[in-house]
């Protein structure tokens, strides 16, 4: 009896492992690999519109479930087994840093576009002074940066992260782009020669007598300045005679007026004999 009762749970065990082979896959030859696909003992059994790498390829199941085909080629190797962690990367960055002068009207454009659909993208600022974006973050595919002045050539840092969305799950990546502003040195205009006004007289009389009577020779109308010209040039003899002219020359000078006027007398003298002799 007891025999009887074994013989029949056996039975029931092997009915029940039976049932779960054919929930699994095919009766004939059911068999699981390690990331969950059936083997059907001829092709591929993959669930349909899921997505997976091979390489660098993203391979995508048929609709009705009979395999992979390729769709997509990533542009890095970012693939991993399983999940396509990075689907095809950021497309249209720049390699070298743009260079930028600095100014009120300098824009600082950065665009992406990501070859998968729909993706977000999301800007913030990771390097260089607080401008720009400073601690904030800015949303869409372009980021505009204006007003951006710098004493000296500096270098800002950006990161981008994308989001995308797989399907069966959410696909990031970041990428990190410079921008150097390069500071413009402005040569200031040279102001245009103003003429000096003349001091008051209070600051002359402040340096002196003598630099007083130079700043009224100076503002003296031309017509004054030319009469004391000629009254220092028909100044006395005795003035002369005191100059810095040598003692010979004013001794000189001084006999000279004698002899004329002896002169002027004798030929007075002679013109008068003259005429008396005549007579």
């Amino acid at each position: 009896m007891r025999s009887n009762e074994l013989r029949t749970l056996g039975l029931a065990l092997a009915a029940l492992t039976l049932v779960f082979a054919a929930a699994c896959g095919d009766d004939d030859n059911p068999g699981t690999d390690v990331d969950g696909g059936v083997g059907d003992g001829g092709g591929e059994v993959c669930m349909p519109g899921a997505r997976e790498c091979d390489g660098s390829d993203v391979v995508e199941c048929a609709a009705d479930g009979s395999g992979f085909t390729v769709v997509e080629t990533c542009a890095e190797s970012a693939c991993m087994d399983g999940e396509c962690t990075v689907s095809a990367g950021i497309e249209s960055l720049i390699a070298d840093p743009p260079v930028v002068d600095e100014g009120s009207d300098t824009i600082v454009q950065l665009s992406a576009s990501h070859r998968a659909a729909p993706t977000e993208f999301s800007w913030r600022q990771t390097g260089g002074p607080a401008r720009g974006l400073g601690g904030r973050s800015a949303e869409g595919a372009t980021l505009d940066v204006s007003d951006i002045e710098v004493g000296s050539d500096t270098v800002f840092t950006f990161e981008l992260t994308t989001t995308t969305d797989t399907g069966s799950a959410m696909a990031t990546d970041t990428e990190t782009v410079e921008v150097v502003v390069r500071a413009v040195d402005l040569v200031p205009a040279r102001p245009e020669s103003v003429a000096r006004p003349s001091p008051p007289p209070s600051s002359s009389r402040a340096r002196g007598a003598g630099s007083s009577t130079t700043r009224a020779a100076a503002s003296t109308p031309p017509t004054a300045a030319r009469t004391r010209a000629t009254a220092s040039t028909s100044a006395p003899t005795s003035t002369t005679s005191t100059s810095s002219r040598s003692r010979g020359r004013s001794s000189r000078s001084s006999r000279s007026a004698p002899r004329a006027s002896a002169w002027s007398t004798s030929a007075t003298s002679r013109r008068w004999r003259s005429s008396a002799s005549w007579a």
